[in-house]
């Protein structure tokens, strides 16, 4: 079985149920610059600096065929997007106070376990609603691979592999690239959350 990380995109699974659910935190993205648009008109707003975290639900499994014809069981994923802030009331700074108060980096929250309310979008997709510390006792079980990052304005190739194709796109697409991962890039985009 393959462990590398573009083999574990999941297609066509029933997506995740609404709950709250056990996970633990596993991929952490800067993006960089990102357009933004209002949610509800379309217009354009100011541009601004995006962040992913990825959570893994390793209690909750999907099965998947690969390419040779074995199946193989792979815990869910889901990737919230965060707005660069440390005012106290911006989404990452509320997901530190209830994951990991008094951390000094952001990578201090990667293998951190939590609780992940799972809702849905408009279209019907599973999406992080919030996030909060672990009730005590639980366990949220073992992560399939070790946790990644990738660090837009300290790029490295390996940290950029180690991510999503689609994360990787987003990065690409990002109003202050330059054309640092041109050669990194993978050849097409088919990854999704699941």
């Amino acid at each position: 079985m393959s462990f590398d990380i573009n083999d574990m995109q999941a297609g066509g699974s029933e997506p995740l149920e609404e709950g709250v659910l056990p996970a633990v935190i596993v991929g952490l993205v800067s993006y960089g610059v990102q357009a933004q648009t209002d949610w509800q008109t379309g217009a354009p707003k100011p541009s601004e600096k995006r962040l992913g975290i990825t959570y893994e639900f390793p209690t909750e499994i999907v099965e998947k065929e690969q390419e040779d014809g074995t199946t193989v069981f792979l815990p869910r994923r889901l990737t919230k997007e965060y707005k660069v802030s440390s005012h106290k009331k911006a989404g990452v700074m509320v997901l530190i106070r209830n994951v990991a108060p008094g951390i000094e980096n952001l990578r201090d929250l990667l293998s951190k376990g939590c609780s992940v309310t799972v809702g849905r979008t408009a279209t019907g997709k599973a999406k992080v609603a919030a996030v909060n510390g672990l009730m005590k006792g639980v366990n949220p079980g073992e992560i399939l691979d070790k946790p990644y990052n990738f660090d837009f304005y300290n790029p490295n190739e390996a940290d950029f592999k180690s991510m999503s194709p689609w994360q990787q796109t987003m990065v690409a697409k990002a109003e202050d690239y330059d054309g640092f991962a041109d050669a990194w890039l993978p050849k097409e985009d088919e990854s999704t959350d699941y």
